[in-house]
């Protein structure tokens, strides 16, 4: 069953001097539970795509479906984490407030009681191993402490659907390889909808079910992997098994193969942004 609809949409950015589309024509269906890479070199309109789909931005054209309901504002079930963490977490308040703070804005939550708050935030924060600093100040965690904090926030809320904008695109490569392995349990565990929005190729392949690829300036879909490799993944041996290596290198080529070609359609400039395998 599909959760989510991307109907041909499309979005022009309007200047007094140009008109620059962004993305155009992007299509695509999510099923519930479904693991969803979005892989694109930077700026190719990956966190517009993102903004759209949670209803923050408008598309020019085309339409987003979720759960039978088009998204034209910010839909009930839906959460969107964003790369910078650290400025998503409130200073002032504890661990264990911050995750409260989604609960408290959810209408339909509002009947729950302080100490039900507590409950609830209690349990994801165990689910992320970070239960004995409830007490703690954000600032007073490491980086990937941080963004687990606020992965439990967005889990707390129970989303249907969970859009993550380069989570962990900041964070030291041992960190990094952590964490990817702590989402694929927290996701196995809550059987969350992902989509998740990296320019990093190996990252996008080892997590998802599915890898949708994205080609630069307008962006658009130019492939799309269904990714097999069996589960749960390792980072060292799913990084090894040659199908892993075989998906990677197709994706690296086929962008490596738009960078050049969007080169010779402005003679021969660099693009903007270099990709970065």
């Amino acid at each position: 069953m599909n959760l989510l609809s991307v109907k041909n949409i499309s979005k022009e950015f309007i200047s007094p001097n140009q008109h620059t589309f962004a993305i155009e024509k992007i299509g695509f269906e999510v099923k519930e539970r479904e693991f969803i890479s979005v892989i694109g070199p930077s700026g190719c309109g990956k966190t517009t795509l993102l903004m759209m789909i949670s209803g923050l931005m408008p598309p020019t054209s085309g339409e987003i479906i979720l759960k039978g309901s088009k998204v034209d504002t910010p839909p009930p079930g839906l959460i969107l984490l964003f790369q910078d963490y650290s400025r998503s977490l409130l200073p002032w308040r504890k661990v264990i407030k911050n995750v409260c703070f989604g609960l408290e804005l959810k209408r339909q939550r509002r009947w729950l009681i302080g100490q039900d708050y507590k409950k609830q935030a209690e349990k994801y924060l165990e689910a992320v191993g970070l239960l004995k600093f409830k007490n703690h100040y954000p600032w007073q965690l490491s980086g990937g402490m941080q963004q687990r904090v606020a992965i439990a926030r967005a889990l707390a809320c129970e989303p249907t659907l969970m859009l993550m904008d380069e989570p962990f695109g900041s964070l030291d490569a041992q960190t990094r390889a952590e964490l990817e392995d702590f989402l694929l349990r927290i996701w196995e565990r809550f059987h969350q909808t992902i989509i998740f929005v990296t320019h990093d190729i190996e990252e996008g392949v080892y997590l998802s079910d599915r890898v949708i690829v994205l080609a630069k300036s307008p962006s658009r879909i130019v492939k799309e992997f269904q990714n097999d490799l069996p589960r749960p993944r390792n980072q060292i041996e799913t990084r090894s098994d040659p199908r892993f290596l075989e998906i990677r290198n197709e994706i690296h080529r086929i962008i490596t193969q738009k960078e050049k070609d969007w080169g010779k359609e402005n003679d021969g400039k660099e693009p903007p942004s270099k990709y970065l395998g």
